[in-house]
């Protein structure tokens, strides 16, 4: 699996192109639909599914207009689904932009369990703390991590200042995470780095 890190905004969220051949996952994609459709497009790719670590609008903007372009689903924590449907609001106050609203249907609700998408199996893990509905997921062949904004490169670890966000359920989010010890774990924002 070859794994494409597309730093995306003003606020540079990671989104993942993650590949095997001309199959393709893609984890949050940002608020760059136009750049991802294109790439698609030219690498003929067929994309199996979208994948959402969480409800932010720096790391999903593009959902919506992907799931029309493409038709495959968006798979989300349920709990983050407000989150979804405050998307545009949000993004107009912070970047004043007008997205295309996101779909209901074609919504996937994640669940902790193992997945297979075409070529792609992985581990969805719940993260909450960050968001109520956060997710990681694990790639056990790859030992690759994504876990969105739960954990950075710098040691650093996702907000806990919004009115529905957990401090503590972030630190045992974290706590469950140390057990990929040595995985390569890629964040919503930065580098990637090994888990130690």
């Amino acid at each position: 699996m070859h794994i494409r890190t597309y730093p995306l905004g003003e606020l540079q969220a990671n989104c993942y192109v993650l590949t095997m051949g001309t199959d393709a996952l893609i984890i949050d994609p940002g608020d760059s639909a136009d750049f991802l459709l294109e790439l698609v497009s030219r690498e003929q790719l067929k994309v199996w599914g979208i994948l959402a670590t969480h409800g932010h609008y720096d790391h999903i903007l593009a959902s919506g207009e992907m799931q029309m372009s493409l038709d495959v689903p968006l798979y989300i924590g349920q709990k983050d689904v407000f989150l979804l449907k405050n998307s545009k609001k949000t993004a107009e106050h912070f970047m004043s932009v007008k997205p295309i609203i996101l779909p209901v249907q074609g919504m996937e609700f994640l669940e902790e369990k193992n997945y297979k998408l075409g070529p792609f199996s992985f581990k969805a893990i719940p993260t909450p703390g960050h968001t109520p509905g956060s997710f990681s997921f694990y790639f056990e062949k790859e030992n690759a991590l994504f876990v969105g904004d739960v954990m950075f490169a710098d040691n650093t670890y996702g907000s806990t200042s919004h009115r529905y966000s957990n401090r503590q359920d972030l630190e045992r989010s974290i706590q469950r995470l140390s057990a990929f010890n040595f995985a390569i774990v890629y964040p919503g924002h930065g580098p990637s780095m090994v888990l130690q």
